[in-house]
Order: C-alpha cells, then structure tokens, then sequence
C-alpha cells in the first residue's frame, strides 16, 4: 500500500483511510498506533474504533454479510462517497496487494 500511494506523492486527489479496530487477540490502540508510524505519508488518515461494527459494515459492502472484513484495501473514485455506507469500491484487495497493480488501479479511477 505505502509504495503504491508513493507513486502519487502529490496527489492532492488521493486520500487514504486507515482504519483500525481490534480483530485479534492483542489489537489495541497501542499496536494500532506502532502500525500507523510505518505509513507517515500526508495523504493517509489514521482512525483507531474500539469495536469490529466497520469490519462487519465493510463486509457486507464486500457482499459478505456474515464477515468482518479486514487487512483490506479499497480503491474509490470521485463521487462514491454518497448514498449507501460504506460505498461498495471500484477495486479492492485483501492482504499484500501488488503495489504495482494497486497504483494501476488508483490511476483508472483518478479524474483526467
């Protein structure tokens, strides 16, 4: 995910969202806040939440109603962020995306 937004480094259109919650044994705002330091790029935004309730939201979004859905990476263009929440994305991977195919990704749905 880091290199993939680094290939945007002024990418003032591009906005990644980070959101933590406790999934296994040990996760805590803590371990949430070591992990937040290995991304510090300005175009990421960090949030910590005590419960799975956005895991199991983006789970359905996902078309798993009966899943948490996390260590996952979405991709969403301009206007997805209206009408159902959380949005179903453009594009979207689960854990250890290809940086290369993810920066692909973000560039088919930047506007031209």
């Amino acid at each position: 995910m880091r290199k993939a937004l680094e290939e945007f480094p002024n990418a003032k259109d591009i906005v990644a969202y980070a959101v933590w919650f406790p999934n296994l044994p040990g996760d805590n705002r803590a371990r949430a806040q070591e992990a937040m330091n290995l991304m510090p790029l300005r175009n990421v935004r960090h949030y910590w939440v005590s419960d799975r309730d956005i895991g199991r939201a983006f789970g359905r979004a996902l078309g798993f109603p009966d899943r948490v859905a996390w260590d996952i990476y979405l991709i969403y263009g301009p206007g997805k962020h209206t009408g159902a929440w959380p949005p179903k994305p453009d594009y979207w991977h689960g854990p250890r995306p290809n940086p290369s195919r993810f920066a692909n990704e973000m560039s088919k749905v930047r506007p031209k």
